[in-house]
């Protein structure tokens, strides 16, 4: 008997439940008790994306995430949007980035954001961000 091979579905592997004890804010970037941002997914769910489980997901969410985490001002979302831009701007997937923004642009939508993602003044920006954010 030949069993079928397993199929992988890269976002069904994260653990996006909510951490326990914290209540649920939209958009919201909390540093403890796990790194994440809290969402709503495409089913209407409340849900917590964990940094430590975004590299499991395709370019596209990242990039959703950002969008997110710029709607809401706190120095949490602030740090979270600079490494979400570096992780952007070294995607593997640029070509699948480029049609998203291709995208977006169609739709009406500002991809400045993505841009400056990729630009190289703006990695050593947030390389240099990130250092002084980190002291």
């Amino acid at each position: 008997m030949e069993l079928e091979p397993e199929i992988k579905v890269p976002r069904l592997e994260c653990n996006r439940n909510l951490s326990e004890g914290v209540p649920f804010v939209n958009n919201i970037v909390i540093e403890e008790p796990e790194y994440g941002i809290f969402f709503i997914d495409v089913f209407g769910d409340q849900a917590f994306q964990r940094w430590n489980d975004i590299h499991k997901v395709g370019v596209d969410s990242p990039v959703s995430y950002l969008v997110m985490a710029l709607i809401i001002k706190t120095p949490e979302n602030a740090k979270f949007i600079l490494k979400l831009k570096k992780l952007i701007a070294e995607h593997p997937d640029q070509e699948k980035l480029q049609s998203k923004k291709v995208k977006l642009e169609s739709d009406g939508h500002s991809v400045s954001c993505l841009q400056d993602a990729q630009s190289e003044s703006t990695r050593k920006t947030l390389a240099f961000s990130e250092a002084v954010l980190s002291e």
